[in-house]
């Protein structure tokens, strides 16, 4: 990226603010490396996470997020101002088993933020919501006009936060807020979900049992994809 006046940047001939953007979750799988990436577009980034969270990874670029220990769900205190969030942090089933606890945790996390973001007039929240909340999918091929079947708890809280997403979006004109339904994201370091649990018993020499092997398997996006454009 060429650069232009302070506080703009130059994009592949198209001009660009440069924003203040908080990621949470910025500790985990997701988040760090969309945290690296926003710092490597010449974004200033708050990288928040309960645990002590590193620099993040260098993309070719002297940019790198800034570090924030803090614990959404006990209310500790979160950086500002801010033009922008990016909302990954979440409590998954494999680390809490119980399903209420499980969902507390979400639904509080989720109502910090964008309690957060009305208190600073941020303008647009990107919400990583998943592909959990369709629950049990017979379909084919599913949108967002496809019914929920029994989803689990953690399925059910990531709709809530699409819900208090789109609530809060109109609480002020001008507002801006996206649910992206991920499915399982794989790449190195991904974890939890179907292809890297495979990946991790072929490493361990462990038997792969295969379920409906007849069956299509296209639930799953590299990490990459999510990125809208490359630093150059």
């Amino acid at each position: 990226a060429r650069r232009g006046a302070p506080g703009v940047q130059i994009q592949y001939g198209f001009i660009a603010l440069r924003m203040r953007v908080m990621v949470t979750g910025g500790g985990g799988f997701i988040g760090g490396r969309v945290a690296s990436h926003l710092a490597a577009m010449g974004h200033v980034v708050f990288n928040v996470d309960r645990d002590n969270v590193s620099d993040g990874i260098r993309l070719g670029c002297d940019s790198i997020p800034i570090p924030v220990q803090a614990d959404l769900a006990a209310d500790e205190e979160l950086p500002g101002p801010l033009d922008a969030i990016v909302h990954c942090a979440a409590a998954i089933p494999a680390h809490v088993s119980d399903d209420d606890e499980l969902y507390r945790i979400n639904q509080v996390m989720a109502k910090r933020v964008y309690e957060h973001a009305f208190e600073l007039n941020v303008r647009t929240v990107v919400n990583m919501s998943s592909m959990a909340v369709y629950g049990d999918v017979h379909e084919p091929i599913i949108d967002e006009e496809t019914a929920p079947q029994k989803p689990s708890a953690y399925g059910r809280v990531k709709r809530e936060s699409e819900s208090i997403a789109a609530s809060w979006s109109k609480t002020k004109p001008g507002l801006a807020a996206i649910s992206l339904r991920l499915p399982g994201i794989v790449g190195l370091g991904s974890h939890h979900n179907f292809l890297s649990d495979v990946m991790q018993r072929l490493n361990h020499r462990e038997a792969i049992v295969a379920v409906n092997p007849e069956a299509p398997f296209n639930n799953v996006v590299h990490l990459y994809l999510i990125h809208i454009s490359e630093p150059t």
